[in-house]
């Protein structure tokens, strides 16, 4: 589960390679929390994360997209969980590598596991 309360900390370990970063959207109404953020890295690259978890009786139903770009806004990465590529090993979690099209299994991210990968190919 999404953990809010530790996400200062949680960038702060990854200070050597974030620039800045804007907390875009953080609330929770009805049923639903959204959390949106948008990081700089010290290469300007750029990375957008939006989740939604939506609260059903006891189910908690994680939508991601973590979407790493260039600095000129073209797609590096986006790693998802969008349930529209069922032919994908392990549905539904994938990835989009450089162009939409280009499709690839993943397991499921969390911000955590995506910052740890982006600092392993900038550094």
């Amino acid at each position: 589960m999404f953990d809010r309360e530790n996400i200062d900390d949680l960038l702060h370990q990854y200070s050597e390679i974030i620039s800045s970063y804007t907390i875009l959207k953080d609330s929770f109404i009805d049923d639903r929390y959204t959390f949106e953020i948008k990081i700089e890295f010290t290469d300007k690259s750029k990375l957008e994360n939006r989740e939604v978890f939506l609260f059903i009786d006891d189910i908690v139903k994680r939508r991601y997209k973590f979407h790493w770009m260039n600095s000129d806004n073209s797609l590096i990465l986006r790693w998802d969980n969008a349930p529209h590529h069922p032919h994908i090993k392990n549905f539904p979690f994938h990835l989009h590598r450089e162009k939409e099209e280009a499709i690839e299994e993943s397991s499921e991210m969390t911000l955590s596991s995506v910052l740890t990968f982006i600092k392993k190919v900038i550094q």
